[in-house]
């Protein structure tokens, strides 16, 4: 993907979530803004939380509970 886009588009910030990932409401626009500020920023993570659904329903799902 990098090598057959990147130097087509190059892009100033390129953000990878994974399958599955929910982002939060400002996510990805602080994870941007992280890399505006300072030019010197070369990476950036965050923070995973599971969707346990109500009650830790999701819980009883093993691929959750793992």
């Amino acid at each position: 993907f990098f090598q057959a886009f990147g130097s087509l588009l190059k892009p100033n910030v390129c953000v990878l979530l994974d399958v599955g990932t929910k982002p939060g409401g400002n996510s990805i626009y602080n994870l941007w803004r992280a890399f505006d500020i300072n030019k010197n920023v070369a990476g950036a993570c965050g923070e995973i939380k599971a969707m346990l659904g109500r009650g830790g329903s999701a819980l009883l799902n093993p691929l959750v509970a793992s």
